[in-house]
């Protein structure tokens, strides 16, 4: 989505005491700075393969002396209506960092990732995971589920929330009961196809 589009969600989510965050297209320190500036809470970072990766995001994220993003006051800062000081500090400790798993890379690397200082949540992609091991779209496959589990362990060890994207809610339902702490479930286009098909068959019934 633009800029424009999400500063809009942002505001609906923020009527509806709802905590925003952005999937941002990629680790650029561009796409990430204009997500935080225009209010996001926290962001996700797809496809996070090594530690360098990993660190370079957080550098993105965060002010000095964590960091290395631009110091302004933007939207996020209610436009310079707080001191910058404590709207820096309140940044750097409150900004959500979602870091994805989701080739085999990312799951070998995993250990030095779990390391970062600043990473929140390690966020496991199934689907993108069974790719990258050669089982495209077997999302269950009993290796990629081991890789799954092993990534799980890693995180719970490291003291780092283990995240996952579930199909619904029944996975979501057991991917918690396994450990889970931080899940995503379905994607807006699959609910909605869902929804409809549901009352076609009420029609054809």
């Amino acid at each position: 989505m633009s800029m424009e589009s999400c500063i809009n969600l942002i505001r609906a989510a923020e009527l509806r005491d709802v905590v925003p965050v952005i999937r941002v297209s990629d680790g650029s320190p561009s796409s990430i700075l204009h997500s935080l500036d225009i209010g996001a809470y926290g962001i996700h970072v797809p496809m996070i393969n090594t530690a360098e990766e990993a660190a370079g995001v957080i550098k993105a994220a965060k002010y000095y002396p964590i960091g290395e993003r631009g110091a302004m006051l933007p939207r996020a800062s209610d436009y310079g209506t707080v001191s910058a000081a404590e709207y820096f500090s309140w940044s750097n400790r409150e900004t959500l960092m979602v870091v994805h798993c989701e080739s085999y890379q990312a799951a070998e690397n995993l250990p030095e990732i779990l390391k970062t200082d600043g990473v929140d949540v390690v966020f496991v992609g199934p689907f993108d995971l069974s790719v990258s091991m050669g089982f495209p779209g077997q999302a269950n496959h009993p290796e990629v589920q081991a890789t799954i589990d092993r990534c799980l362990r890693l995180a719970r060890e490291a003291g780092v929330t283990a995240g996952i994207y579930a199909a619904d809610g029944e996975e979501a339902a057991r991917r918690i009961h396994q450990g889970f702490r931080y899940v995503a479930v379905g994607l807006d286009l699959w609910l909605l196809r869902r929804a409809c098909q549901e009352e076609l068959r009420k029609v054809k019934a």
